[in-house]
C-alpha cells in the first residue's frame, strides 16, 4: 500500500527506526503501564532516550499513552515475531517428505524482505520476516509500510526445477494460499482481486510481490512476498490513500502475529509445491471461487496512458485476466505487468 504522512508534509515516512525503539516496542507490546525509570533500566539508556524512543514510535503511528505517574502503555496487546516461535507452530509433517527444512529467520529492521531474501540470503524454502520495513516494495514500484509490529512483512524463497513459462500465474497461486491461510484462522470475507491483492468487504487487506530469477527450461528462484494489516492504529491510518481493512476487523489481531506468520508460511509451501507439480489448472477453481472482479465492469489502465472499457471474464492459464471489451464483446487477454484496474462508475 503507499502511504504518505498527510498532516506533516515535509517529514521523511517512514520516520528512522532503531533497536532500541523495536526493543522497547516489545516491552510496551502487553499493553501495561511501564514507569519511565523501569524501562530506562530495562533498555539501558537514559529516561531522555526513553523518551524519545516514545515519540520514534509515535511518529511511526502507534498510540502510546503516557502519564506521569504511571509511564507509557501501549494501546493494544501486540505480539512480537519470533523465528522459534514460528517454528515450532508449523505443521509438524511439513518437512517429512522433501531434503530441506524450511528456514525461518526474523529481522528487526530492513530495508525489504523480498530484497533480504533475493540478495545473498536466498535459499529453498526459507522465509524472511521484519518488524519494520524502512522501503518496503509493492507493485509497479509502488511502496508499502506500516507501523512496526502491526502487520505482516514475510518473504518466502522457494526454488522450482520448471522454467519461467510453467510460473507465469505464480503470484495468483500466492493470493490463494495466503486467503485460504488467513481464513484458516478464522478471518471471514477475504477475496483476491487480480493480480495480487487480498481484499475483504471491497478494501485491501494485503498484498504480494512475486520476484523471479530463472531460464526458459528451468530452474528458477523465486521470491513470493507477502504484507497483510494485522492491526492499522488510527494515526497510522490517516496516511493511507485508499479503502483499506486490517485482520482485526475480521480475524485474528496482533496478539497472534506468529500464528499467523506460520499459517502463512505453511500454506505458501504447500501452494508453491503443489504448483511445481500439478501447474496452475489444478488451482484455478480455487481462484474463481475468490475472485472478485469476474463479472464486474472494470477499466482497463495501459502503461501507455491508454485505456479499454470492459466487463472481466476470468483469468488465462497463464495468469493474466480476460476481459470482454467493446461492443462485439471481444476477449483481450492483460497480463500482470501491463495495467491497473480501477471499477467504473
Amino acid at each position: 500500500m503507499n502511504r504518505r504522512l498527510a498532516d506533516r508534509p515535509t517529514a521523511p515516512y517512514p520516520p528512522p527506526m532503531t533497536d532500541t525503539a523495536l526493543d522497547l516496542l516489545e516491552r510496551l507490546g502487553d499493553a501495561d503501564w511501564h514507569a519511565g525509570p523501569s524501562l530506562s533500566a530495562a533498555l539501558g539508556v537514559s529516561r531522555t532516550a526513553v523518551w524519545k524512543q516514545v515519540e520514534a514510535l509515535r511518529e511511526a503511528g502507534l498510540p502510546i499513552e503516557s502519564d506521569t505517574q504511571r509511564g507509557y502503555r501501549l494501546g493494544r496487546r501486540i505480539e512480537r515475531l519470533d523465528a522459534r516461535t514460528i517454528r515450532s507452530q508449523l505443521d509438524s509433517s511439513i518437512d517429512s517428505a522433501v531434503d530441506s527444512a524450511i528456514d525461518i529467520r526474523v529481522l528487526g529492521r530492513c530495508d525489504s524482505t523480498n530484497a533480504e531474501l533475493a540478495g545473498e540470503g536466498f535459499a529453498h524454502r526459507r522465509a524472511v520476516l521484519a518488524e519494520w520495513q524502512q522501503a518496503g516494495r509493492g507493485r509497479r514500484g509502488r511502496t508499502w509500510t506500516a507501523p512496526p509490529g502491526t502487520s505482516i512483512a514475510l518473504s518466502f524463497g522457494y526454488r522450482f526445477d520448471v522454467g519461467l513459462p510453467r510460473l507465469g500465474a505464480l503470484s495468483l497461486v500466492a493470493g490463494v494460499a495466503a486467503a485460504r491461510a488467513l481464513a484458516g484462522l478464522g478471518a471471514e470475507g477475504i477475496g483476491l482481486k487480480w493480480p495480487n491483492d487480498l481484499v475483504a468487504d471491497g478494501r485491501k487487506l494485503g498484498g504480494l510481490l512475486v520476484e523471479l530469477h530463472g531460464v526458459v527450461d528451468g530452474p528458477c528462484d523465486v521470491v513470493v512476498g507477502i504484507g497483510v494489516n494485522v492491526w492499522m492504529p488510527p494515526v497510522a491510518a490517516r496516511t493511507i490513500d485508499q479503502p483499506w481493512i486490517d485482520l482485526c476487523a475480521i480475524g485474528p489481531g496482533p496478539d497472534r502475529r506468529n500464528r499467523i506468520a506460520s499459517a502463512l508460511i505453511e500454506s505458501l509451501d504447500a501452494a508453491c509445491a503443489r504448483l511445481q507439480a500439478e501447474g496452475f489448472g489444478a488451482m484455478e477453481s480455487e481462484w474463481s471461487e475468490l475472485d472478485v472482479l469476474r463479472g464486474r465492469a472494470v477499466r482497463v489502465e495501459r502503461g501507455d496512458g491508454t485505456s479499454i472499457d470492459g466487463i472481466v471474464d476470468g483469468i488465462s492459464e497463464r495468469g493474466g485476466l480476460w476481459v470482454r471489451a467493446g461492443n462485439d464483446a471481444q476477449r483481450l487477454e492483460f497480463s500482470a505487468g501491463e495495467v491497473s484496474l480501477r471499477g467504473r462508475e
